[in-house]
């Protein structure tokens, strides 16, 4: 029997690795900031440098462009490594300092990153694990294992895809998957929203009384996880960038008014030499390297901006200009590649903005739409075929009403070839109820056609009375 020998040796090899410096580990952090959080990061490093002078951005701006309201989005920041800053935790910051507690993989760790900052603001992942996969060029495994990872963190819920998944991860987090309540999310989460109590209880022969209680136990859930996080009041949302896309000439500018208004003053920034004592000379020094990195980024900030927008814009131009109803396939790996920058830069950059364009404020990220290969080999963008779901639904026979399978097959004879739980998430996407909720029944041969004896819409938001405005 031959017995293995384990000996250690030395070797001497080549590698390659990035390492950021300080100036370009701030830059980044500060392009996945919002505007709000942005100045609120001027203010605090201002507060700690007396060589920085700033301004308030311009107040009227909102109203001159009459932008809506809407809740605030934060984004991951982070403060300098030599100053003593105390900041506000985003939620995106709290989520990523516990990934890295976990034990992860660097590549694990840079999709849960890339997810984290896909999340909206209720602390929903949208993004499919194909869609996530082909921006980071991975596998759609790599993907659902971070993905894993994070819905292991706390709040329970937080990194759900929609909101029946959101409520199963908190009831396995109470130690619940065999209960009546985890059945009722699964299999009845329609019904318990309408609080259809009876029809529930007809479907599992189970007790009214229970069904009611484990109902209202339900009600204690929390469908907006992320809301724990960080409770923001309600701020007007100011555009980033201001676009006009008319006779096929596109104009972009950066709102510089929302912006705080830098200025450096040290009057012996070029005579540090008169300066005899070394420890004055080293603060005017150091404040100064400060000041100058943070105005360079902020540049910088503005600059990949620019980029990214106007190349969006260029590729959504005639869609937006004759106000089409979807957009032309164009994902973050598309952008990354025009631009030879990275996903994760493009990521950033899209996170948290909004875009001005003919009047009309948008967030960023809306001008991407993913997209699926037809029967042809040609790409279809998502948003083309919500559209074309929205279009078949509407026109649908009101008493019986297209099933998800029936969708499916309308869609492959338009040459798109896609999954039926694809086709109930792009439904559920445009806020349209399951085939069997919109389904209006007529009774009695003296009874007038269409009449519904049920109150339910064709084409509706899923019910507000249990959730709110979070779709099914």
């Amino acid at each position: 029997m031959k017995i293995m020998e384990y000996r250690q040796r030395q070797t001497i090899g080549l590698t390659q690795k990035l390492a950021l410096t300080t100036q370009m580990r701030h830059s980044v952090k500060m392009l996945g900031m919002s505007l709000a959080d942005l100045n609120d990061y001027i203010d605090t490093v201002v507060s700690t440098n007396p060589l920085l002078e700033t301004s308030a951005p311009a107040e009227d701006f909102r109203f001159k462009h009459g932008l809506t309201m809407s809740k605030r989005n934060t984004a991951l920041y982070e403060a300098p490594d030599d100053a003593d800053i105390a900041q506000e935790i985003t939620p995106q910051e709290s989520l990523l300092s516990q990934v890295r507690l976990l034990s992860l993989s660097e590549k694990d760790i840079k999709i849960a990153e890339y997810l984290i900052f896909e999340m909206n603001g209720d602390g929903y992942i949208k993004v499919t694990a194909d869609e996530a996969a082909r921006d980071l060029f991975c596998q759609a495994e790599d993907v659902e294992r971070a993905l894993g990872a994070i819905q292991s963190l706390d709040p329970p819920g937080i990194g759900a895809r929609d909101v029946r998944e959101c409520l199963q991860l908190q009831l396995e987090r109470q130690g619940k998957k065999d209960s009546l309540e985890y059945i009722l999310v699964t299999e009845f989460l329609s019904l318990v929203a309408i609080q259809d109590t009876l029809a529930i209880s007809r479907a599992l022969g189970a007790d009214k009384k229970e069904v009611i209680k484990a109902a209202e136990r339900i009600r204690a859930l929390n469908p907006r996880p992320a809301s724990t996080l960080m409770a923001k009041a309600d701020i007007p949302v100011v555009p980033d960038l201001v676009a006009t896309v008319k006779n096929d000439k596109i104009t972009l500018e950066v709102n510089r008014g929302a912006v705080r208004k830098l200025t450096l003053y040290n009057p012996y920034e070029d005579k540090l030499g008169v300066i005899k004592d070394p420890k004055a000379r080293e603060f005017l020094e150091t404040h100064t390297k400060e000041a100058r990195q943070l105005m360079d980024n902020l540049k910088r900030r503005e600059e990949t901006l620019c980029r990214v927008a106007y190349h969006m814009l260029k590729v959504q131009a005639y869609h937006i200009e004759h106000e089409k109803k979807y957009l032309k396939a164009l994902s973050m790996a598309d952008i990354a590649k025009a631009l030879g920058l990275n996903t994760s830069t493009i990521s950033r950059a899209l996170s948290n903005k909004y875009i001005q364009i003919n009047g009309k404020v948008s967030p960023l990220k809306s001008l991407t739409s993913a997209s699926f290969n037809n029967s042809d080999g040609k790409r279809t963008s998502k948003t083309y075929i919500t559209a074309l779901i929205r279009d078949l639904l509407r026109d649908e026979n009101k008493t019986s009403p297209m099933s998800d399978i029936d969708t499916m097959r309308e869609l492959e004879q338009h040459g798109i070839t896609i999954k039926r739980r694809t086709v109930a998430k792009y439904r559920e996407s445009i806020r349209i109820l399951a085939s069997h909720l919109r389904k209006r029944k007529v009774f009695g041969p003296d009874t007038e056609p269409g009449i519904s004896v049920q109150a339910l819409p064709v084409i509706n938001e899923a019910p507000e009375s249990f959730f709110g405005k979070i779709s099914l």
